[in-house]
């Protein structure tokens, strides 16, 4: 959703008259029904709370235009975000304080309009910098944007093939990198199912998303039925597990889990990708009981052994990484690799 709101070409107009509309219904909306339920909404959810944001919720129901639904989806989850009783110190669910609760002073359609109102702005501007900065032609500003929700450890659908992969893929699994099932699981709960792109069933628990990502399930049978011919692929991370204390190993099944996983996603997306495609990725290494995981390396590896070779590589240093103020780990990644590969590259 986040995706197809950014990349489409909005009516700033039309925009602005739509969003002129719904304010003014939520204005006007006096009915105190909470248009949703899920486990226990009343933890995460104030009662005055709960019936704004089913206002909100409503309002942006009523828009014809699909399109700027995405667009005010987006902002509702920012207000969801902020309204909630979660702590925004982390990113796993983690209930404020009773006494934190009972301070805060919160008016999140007040917050709403506002967004509401720099979101337009942001638009604006974003369409105007490419149109006089950047110059794009008229073909680039009229392209169009395919955006599917899939699932890469089993397939991908489409019958396309591809001559670019740009992508970033996770540093690790979900449960122990960035929970991110468990950041989107109460902006799923509110916008309407019609307008999800996943399947309903990925949002029922708190836990699903990050469960069914890659390495979310710790599968120790799979991950020693896989690790000899993982470990003749990249002799890295044979290296790399090896030199961990017997008495260590227990803490880094995820890790070799998430390894797993994301060696077999390659095979679905190489065969999505042209026999001459270049493949762009952004990765970084992190850090699992003050042990560096040399990701980079083990992406390395992994690509050569299907024939595809490092073509150019570059570091990038994280200036302005957004994280929580506190980690489970005591040391954090400072710098991304960004590797560029090629079936037919020669360094």
């Amino acid at each position: 959703m986040l995706s197809k709101a950014k990349v489409e070409k909005y009516d700033i107009h039309q925009l602005k008259e739509v969003c002129k509309v719904v304010l003014d219904k939520i204005s006007k909306d006096e009915d105190t029904t909470v248009a949703v339920t899920f486990r226990n909404i009343d933890k995460w959810f104030n009662p005055d709370i709960q019936i704004d944001l089913s206002r909100i919720r409503r309002a942006i129901q009523a828009v014809d235009s699909q399109l700027i639904r995405y667009f005010l989806w987006v902002i509702m989850s920012e207000v969801i975000r902020t309204g909630s009783n979660d702590r925004t110190s982390t990113f796993k669910l983690h209930r404020r304080s009773e006494e934190n609760i009972q301070k805060r002073d919160i008016n999140v359609i007040k917050e709403f309009t506002i967004l509401v109102n720099r979101g337009i702005d942001d638009v604006a501007l974003y369409w105007d910098k490419l149109a006089k900065e950047i110059k794009l032609n008229e073909e680039c500003r009229n392209a169009e944007a395919d955006i599917r929700w899939g699932n890469t450890k089993e397939s991908i659908e489409i019958d396309t093939r591809f001559d670019l992969l740009v992508s970033s893929p996770p540093y690790g699994d979900n449960h122990t990198t960035v929970t991110y099932g468990q950041t989107s699981y109460l902006p799923l709960q509110w916008i309407d199912p019609r307008d999800l792109i996943c399947p309903y069933d990925y949002v029922k628990t708190t836990q699903e998303i990050d469960r069914r990502s890659l390495g979310g399930q710790t599968i120790k049978k799979k991950i020693l039925a896989s690790i000899v011919p993982l470990y003749e692929k990249t002799p890295t991370l044979k290296s790399f597990f090896e030199g961990v204390p017997e008495e260590e190993k227990e803490k880094y099944y995820k890790t070799l889990s998430f390894i797993v996983d994301f060696d077999e996603s390659l095979d679905k997306i190489i065969s999505s990708m042209k026999d001459d495609a270049f493949y762009i990725w952004t990765i970084g290494n992190r850090f699992v009981g003050n042990r560096e995981v040399p990701n980079d390396q083990i992406l390395i590896e992994l690509m050569e052994s299907r024939g595809i070779q490092l073509f150019e590589r570059a570091e990038r240093h994280i200036l302005n990484k957004k994280q929580p103020k506190k980690n489970n780990y005591s040391k954090t990644m400072e710098k991304e690799h960004i590797l560029i590969f090629h079936k037919t590259a020669v360094l």
